[in-house]
């Protein structure tokens, strides 16, 4: 590919040979000779954007709508471009079946479960668990997940082997935190600081439950998240306890086999 000063050079060598006239630098013809040399990189660049198979990584909304049309991908209802992504890039694999891949993809459209986890040989070779986390530990939402899971997956696992599909045991997370609030000028200043108390309430319970498998519970995010708001003066979580245990540090790994789940916030107000 022709870069924009090869592309300069080239015009000004070819028009001195056929006129013998030596372009200036800084005239008007300069100038112009510039300005045509850039429209022509461009095109260069544009060309070779299309020659990639890196192009279809651009691919958003309609456009991957038809490249999933061409390969007999339909996008399920309400799926994301990412996710749609995903599924296209590995659809060979996906479409084989009875491979890690495939199995992985499969969960990863499942409506009665907020997130999944393929771990092989659990039980040795030939084996498998499913981990499916249900919208709720309510029995109802679990029997959801798991059947929906064992329908949707029937055609891709291998028949021959022996996969579980189960839940991820619950773990209760409830914490201790000091917390100071800003001065109000308002007639109820309690009301102010039970406010304040819920919103961050609803925010670490939301952190608190989307954490995925692999990843960590941490003190800092904790923190992070209740010092953004503008009427904090002092924030500290003090203590973390799992299922009732103080935990001694500042990170919890989320297991594959349970499931962080918010429980609750013990205040601590700091004395004025």
């Amino acid at each position: 590919m022709k870069e924009f000063n090869e592309i300069c050079a080239d015009i000004k060598e070819r028009f001195y040979k056929i006129s013998g006239i030596d372009i200036k630098r800084f005239s008007v013809f300069d100038m112009f000779t510039k300005a045509i040399s850039y429209v022509i990189e461009q095109a260069y660049i544009a060309i070779e954007k299309n020659k990639k198979p890196y192009l279809f990584t651009n691919q958003k909304e309609d456009e991957l709508d038809s490249t999933g049309y061409f390969l007999s991908c339909p996008r399920e209802e309400g799926e994301s471009d990412e996710n749609y992504f995903y599924r296209l890039s590995h659809w060979v694999q996906r479409n084989a079946s009875c491979n890690k891949t495939a199995i992985e993809d499969a969960c990863k459209v499942l409506q009665y479960s907020t997130g999944s986890t393929y771990v092989p040989y659990t039980m040795g070779i030939g084996t498998a668990t499913i981990y499916l986390i249900p919208l709720d530990y309510s029995e109802e939402s679990i029997e959801m997940a798991i059947t929906e899971a064992k329908e949707k997956l029937k055609n891709i696992i291998n028949p021959s082997s022996v996969t579980k599909f189960t839940v991820p045991e619950p773990t209760y997370v409830k914490l201790v935190a000091y917390i100071d609030v800003k001065t109000i000028d308002t007639s109820d200043t309690q009301t102010d600081i039970n406010a304040v108390k819920n919103e961050i309430t609803l925010e670490f319970k939301k952190y608190i439950n989307s954490i995925e498998p692999g990843e960590r519970l941490m003190v800092g995010e904790l923190n992070r998240i209740a010092l953004k708001h503008n009427n904090i003066e002092y924030f500290n979580v003090m203590q973390i306890h799992l299922n009732g245990d103080e935990y001694p540090d500042f990170e919890v790994m989320q297991e594959v086999n349970s499931k962080f789940i918010f429980d609750e916030i013990i205040w601590w107000e700091v004395d004025k």
